[in-house]
């Protein structure tokens, strides 16, 4: 089964500097220049006032970003932290850093609490705590508790709506809620395309809502059409629960255009195109990659239907 992991993005919050969009992209010689030349900014800032907070925060998101020197942003972290202690967006970065390079999962778990005691409306800080909560302490109800808290900050996250339907769809096996939150989510933006797949897959296999499936694995197709395990699925849909074999036919050959080694999708249409449009020869060719691709499927059965020893 197809399973999204969506974690915010963990882009660096920089503080107290300003973007632009430029005219052409930069070349990396530019990119970096441009960062040796902050860094040294920043480096002429704390020898000026050693007890500049921004400074030290923002030299240890450029030093992390664009000089990958983890050690070093993670002294800067701390000195901004022990300047300022409820800064809040250099407690959620730590953490990040903590979490991503150090794998000191206690202490980033720490930060992220403390960015919230800062910014109780910290949205990315609930969600990313949970998300460790979850894989990597098993602590499943603290981790729907602090999405909840997400939505509560901010009703429109759809990051936190989606983390919260798979935490009820993977670890409670409470679809109803799973359904809710990813209406909740389509609700938001009804072209996301991965909402659209899982809430047809929950459909489908946990709720037996085929109509429900057949909807959304049809919007997810439309969406993005290259998810070839979207059309897979709304084949065997097709095929199993409405008896449309056209369709199925169809979709199978979409998904086959797409991933031409997807061993399931040519069983399944050997199968198809045999039983249903007595096209056996052509069948029996779909079954044969199946089991050049896949060994596994290859039975004695199928073997004796096709007329393969």
């Amino acid at each position: 089964m197809f399973i999204k992991r969506i974690f915010v993005i963990l882009g660096l919050i920089w503080f107290g500097v300003g973007s632009q969009l430029a005219a052409e992209r930069p070349t990396v010689e530019q990119t970096y220049a441009n960062a040796k030349a902050r860094k040294t900014h920043y480096l002429n800032v704390l020898d000026a006032n050693p007890e500049d907070s921004d400074a030290h925060y923002n030299l240890a998101v450029l030093l992390e970003d664009a000089f990958q020197d983890y050690e070093t942003a993670k002294y800067h972290y701390l000195e901004a932290l022990s300047i300022d202690p409820k800064f809040s967006q250099a407690h959620y970065n730590f953490a990040l850093l903590l979490k991503n390079r150090f794998q000191d999962y206690d202490r980033a778990i720490n930060h992220y609490k403390k960015a919230i005691e800062s910014d109780p409306n910290y949205v990315e800080a609930y969600i990313n705590q949970a998300l460790l909560l979850e894989d990597r302490y098993g602590k499943y109800e603290r981790a729907r508790e602090l999405l909840i808290q997400a939505t509560v900050c901010d009703s429109a996250h759809v990051t936190a709506y989606y983390n919260l339907a798979l935490l009820s769809e993977n670890h409670f096996q409470d679809y109803e809620s799973a359904r809710r939150y990813y209406r909740k989510v389509l609700q938001i933006n009804e072209k996301d395309a991965d909402a659209h797949f899982r809430l047809a897959l929950l459909s489908d296999q946990k709720l037996e809502d085929f109509d429900a499936a057949k909807k959304h694995y049809i919007e997810a197709t439309r969406l993005h059409p290259k998810n070839a395990q979207a059309h897979f699925k709304l084949s065997q849909l097709l095929e199993e629960q409405f008896s449309d074999y056209e369709s199925a036919k169809r979709h199978y050959e979409q998904a086959l255009e797409i991933k031409p080694d997807y061993a399931p999708a040519h069983y399944n249409l050997a199968l198809l195109l045999a039983t249903r449009f007595k096209q056996k020869q052509a069948g029996a060719s779909h079954y044969q990659k199946a089991c050049q691709i896949d060994p596994r499927l290859k039975n004695k059965q199928a073997d004796q239907f096709f007329g393969i020893e």
